[in-house]
């Protein structure tokens, strides 16, 4: 397990800028049927959202943005395919963590 540190840009004087780091969110989605790519969304809890900021985990596998998925609009759109699902012991899970 990671652990993430921020640190804000002073909001005094010169400088800073870039994205303003409110809280992080770790958004959990059961998925219980096979799926093909660009048929699954997500909706985050919490927007808005830095796509580059977010930490998508199937199955312990880890995603990056716009190679396992797409994002727009508080959505995250799956963009790989799992046949198998139904197979599985226990439900697959979506493990969703970012900066908001």
């Amino acid at each position: 397990m990671a652990i993430i540190q921020s640190q804000r840009p002073s909001t005094s004087g010169g400088g800073g800028g870039g994205l303003e780091i409110t809280g992080f969110a770790n958004d959990q989605f059961t998925q219980e049927e096979n799926f093909a790519s660009g048929e699954v969304v997500l909706t985050l809890s919490q927007t808005p959202v830095d796509p580059k900021s977010i930490r998508l985990d199937y199955n312990g596998q880890t995603f990056l943005y716009n190679v396992g998925y797409s994002y727009s609009g508080g959505e995250i759109t799956i963009l790989f395919s799992d046949p198998y699902v139904e197979e599985e012991d226990a439900p697959p899970v979506f493990q969703v963590t970012y900066a908001y």
